[in-house]
């Protein structure tokens, strides 16, 4: 390659770098500036992990061809998106707790194969499965011999242990989750179902105050397993956290390569005496969309 077309190549390659840059700039920082319970806000803070990967990249690359000032700036987003995303999410590693009761469960959503699903669960010893959405309805008594499920419903568990009390919440006139009160070990926890894709923006401060109003009730350790339709870094799902003390247990769940480019929106929630030990993404031979496996730890 000639000197010429090196500088034009070193150009347009400067040029590409500035316009990553700028774009970088405004969606790392707009969102500070909107109002945090608009619209604006909760689009721009929902891809907060692409940003802080694309920071990350671009960080490296800078270094790479030594553009120092480029360097730095990327190296700002990344820090600025880092503190966004972990100041209420966790994008690596699970929490834990020191130690507690073993209690397996599974969260899977548009379910077509039950019996499959149940089977599975029964193998590896999971004492919860709560499943979404099922496809055509299949008794699967015999292997989880407790089922909260009617066709009507849109949100269901499957219980390896008579729960001690079942039944549902509607959190908006739509919108409804499945609850039980089941043992972890000696510990009596209200775990809650709960997928709320599709949800409309004007409803998320009816869902939240629902949910916040019927955990405030509970006397023992609440564990909510969902999918939010958001991740857990954007300003609405931040002030439920915070309102409700709940601490998201498990870390960001990539299913694939293609949900890189997607909201994170599955978590389990919990207090400081329930931790996760492990996040395991299943295959989806008995669902559409990949089932994930949480192995909880309950003090």
């Amino acid at each position: 390659m000639g000197y010429l077309s090196q500088r034009k190549s070193k150009a347009r390659f400067n040029v590409f770098i500035n316009i990553v840059l700028l774009v970088l700039a405004v969606l790392t920082f707009l969102p500070f500036w909107c109002d945090p319970n608009g619209l604006y806000a909760h689009n721009l803070s929902s891809f907060r992990i692409q940003y802080y990967f694309l920071s990350a990249f671009f960080l490296i690359v800078c270094l790479v061809s030594t553009y120092l000032f480029r360097s730095l700036a990327f190296a700002l987003f990344f820090v600025v998106n880092f503190f966004s995303i972990s100041d209420s999410a966790n994008i690596f590693t699970n929490a834990e707790t020191i130690a507690g009761e073993p209690f397996k469960m599974i969260y899977v959503n548009d379910v077509h194969d039950l019996s499959a699903l149940a089977e599975y669960g029964k193998d590896n010893n999971v004492e919860l499965i709560a499943f979404n959405n099922l496809g055509a309805p299949v008794d699967p008594a015999g292997v989880y011999p407790y089922i909260d499920y009617q066709t009507s419903q849109r949100t269901s568990i499957l219980s390896i242990q008579q729960p001690i009390s079942q039944n549902r919440i509607m959190l908006s006139s739509d919108i409804e989750a499945s609850y039980v009160l089941v043992k972890a070990g000696e510990r009596v926890i209200t775990v809650i179902n709960l997928d709320l894709k599709g949800m409309r923006f004007g409803e998320r401060s009816i869902v939240f105050s629902t949910l916040f109003n019927f955990i405030n009730r509970q006397d023992n350790p609440v564990v909510i397993v969902g999918d939010f339709d958001m991740p857990a870094f954007v300003p609405t799902f931040k002030e439920f956290l915070i309102k409700s003390q709940l601490e998201v247990k498990n870390h960001v769940v990539f299913y694939n390569m293609a949900s890189l480019f997607k909201s994170p929106s599955i978590n389990v929630l919990g207090y400081k005496n329930v931790g996760v030990e492990k996040v395991t993404r299943l295959n989806s031979y008995f669902s559409s969309s990949p089932a994930v496996l949480f192995e909880l730890s309950v003090e």
